[in-house]
């Protein structure tokens, strides 16, 4: 196999992209699974030069326990970049569950709330359902996308607000 601009090749050419990418996610997986924290700096390095590679290196990192230093921070820069960036990035700042992690990335997700494109406010939606009563803040956006032309984000929207109001804080 070689690299050629960031991409895994095989050097016989008989491996799809799929393939490629699979053996790319099995490597990285192999890396975290070492535990050697010196990887996260050059995974971040490779991720802040292109968004093409978003889902797998972010899953990489995702996968470090604990969390990378500044994970918070650079999840909020990703859900400001394009659709899969955003999309990827909201579902990672929802699984932040912690109350302090929560009150810092609420108004991350409330600031897509009027995104174009459907995946990003469908992203939204969920995140916010999973701040259950800290995504208080977010009721403008909530009752925003309740009005959403698209009826996935408007399903969405209404679980959010049901989680919103019935309990006391995250489980």
């Amino acid at each position: 196999y070689t690299v050629d601009q960031g991409r895994l090749l095989d050097r016989d050419s008989q491996h799809s992209a799929d393939d490629n990418l699979e053996l790319a996610r099995k490597a990285l997986g192999r890396l975290v699974e070492t535990g050697d924290r010196s990887s996260i700096e050059h995974l971040i390095a490779v991720l802040n030069q292109s968004s093409q590679a978003d889902r797998v290196l972010l899953a990489a990192l995702n996968a470090f326990s604990p969390k990378p230093e500044g994970w918070l921070d650079l999840l909020s820069r990703r859900a400001e970049g394009p659709e899969d960036s955003a999309t990827n990035a909201l579902k990672l700042l929802s699984e932040l569950q912690d109350s302090a992690d929560i009150d810092q990335w609420v108004p991350v997700a409330i600031a897509q709330c009027e995104r174009s494109e459907t995946a990003v406010r469908l992203a939204v939606s969920n995140a916010l359902e999973k701040a259950d009563s800290l995504a208080l803040v977010g009721l403008n956006c909530i009752e925003t996308l309740l009005n959403d032309r698209s009826e996935q984000v408007r399903t969405a929207a209404l679980e959010a607000l049901a989680e919103v109001g019935d309990r006391d804080g995250p489980t």
